[in-house]
């Protein structure tokens, strides 16, 4: 009898302890979370729906200048520098003045401007004069017309001097401002463009010749993105086709299309180049960086799909957490097809259920930690 009693005893302990174990695990799979802590975790939420899965192309390739917006800067007469305003890295604005060079060849330029512009008023007078006494007959018709050629002379002078100094970027404006006794020798660099100095070759003391290339600004609003494509990738690729780019540096995605194909194979490479142009107004997207892109080929159309990022492991089985009035628990799933920003499930989940879309990562984290601040079930 006794022993019988042992016996019920310790069945008995079991059935308690094992049925409270299991409760204890079952309660353990529910993250309770309030909506601030959701906000705090950047933890974004989304709807079970169906939707398209792209079947694409996976191709790599290099961030690089817009070379439609690359200016290089070069002075188009000689001199010595005087004043560098600008250093590589600056940014600029279109007219912005970014150096001055004092030029000997300028000086003697507007002086010779300025004294046939004096020539030409004397020529004036002196022609007028001769005309009031040519029509009085006090003076000899050969007279008068050596004036009126005179004047002639001088005012093709003239225009040839000032012809000189637009040529060499000296605005008519500037020209007709051009006193004696001021810095006749000054010449100033400006910016031809908004952008950004990304090369720079002059320094102070400098003697620079005219058509050297002395800085390069570049405006990287817009950049290209250069996509190699093997033999085997042409027969899939076409103008105007959606590929999506990746940053693999910090994630950053943004989605263009193929506006050049290059019509021939490099015959060392043995690639051709698709050229994508990418908006960069938010500066994430520096030349000479390599990129991933996804190239869509066709799509197809699934019940159900998730985004992958909602994708964790957990004890051996793929899930993905979601939600439900006690709270967020990991629900295992069946995995189909898949492209680089969502993937089919074939089991698991049913339209319209809530999931987590965006760092599902920390929900299972402190899930296997055992806490997740106060809201964490317990």
């Amino acid at each position: 009898m006794k022993k019988y009693i042992i016996i019920m005893m310790m069945i008995f302990t079991v059935v308690l302890f094992g049925e409270n174990h299991e409760n204890h695990e079952n309660h353990e799979e529910v993250v309770k979370l309030t909506n601030a802590e959701l906000k705090e975790f950047d933890i974004q939420l989304d709807s079970v729906k169906g939707g398209e899965i792209n079947i694409e192309k996976r191709v790599t390739g290099e961030v690089i200048f817009n070379e439609n917006n690359v200016t290089h800067v070069t002075p188009l007469i000689s001199g010595k520098v005087k004043k560098v305003y600008k250093n590589l890295g600056d940014k600029v604005k279109k007219g912005e003045t970014i150096a001055l060079i004092e030029s000997k060849e300028l000086a003697e330029l507007k002086s010779q401007y300025l004294s046939m512009k004096e020539r030409k008023k004397l020529m004036i007078s002196t022609f007028e004069r001769e005309e009031r006494l040519w029509k009085k007959r006090i003076t000899s018709e050969k007279s008068y017309l050596l004036a009126k050629n005179n004047l002639s002379e001088a005012e093709i002078q003239l225009n040839m001097f000032k012809n000189k100094l637009l040529a060499v970027g000296i605005s008519t404006y500037q020209i007709n401002n051009i006193k004696s006794g001021k810095s006749l020798g000054n010449y100033i660099i400006k910016a031809p463009i908004d952008g950004q100095i990304i090369q720079k070759h002059i320094s102070i003391g400098e003697y620079i010749k005219d058509e050297t290339d002395i800085f390069t600004v570049a405006n990287l609003s817009t950049v290209w993105v250069n996509i190699t494509l093997y033999q085997n990738d042409l027969a899939l690729v076409r103008l105007n086709q959606t590929i999506r780019i990746k940053n693999s540096n910090n994630n950053e995605v943004i989605e263009g299309k193929i506006d050049y194909l290059t019509p021939f194979i490099d015959e060392k490479t043995r690639t051709a180049t698709a050229r994508v142009i990418i908006n960069n107004e938010n500066g994430k997207w520096f030349p000479g960086m390599f990129i991933v892109g996804y190239i869509k080929i066709k799509s197809l159309y699934a019940d159900i799909i998730v985004d992958k990022r909602a994708i964790q492991k957990l004890e051996g089985n793929t899930v993905v957490f979601t939600k439900d009035n006690d709270g967020f628990e990991p629900t295992v799933i069946t995995l189909g097809k898949s492209d680089s920003k969502n993937i089919q499930v074939l089991s698991g989940l049913k339209k319209g259920m809530i999931y987590v879309k965006k760092n599902s990562f920390s929900i299972k984290s402190e899930l296997q930690k055992g806490s997740f601040g106060e809201g964490h079930s317990h």
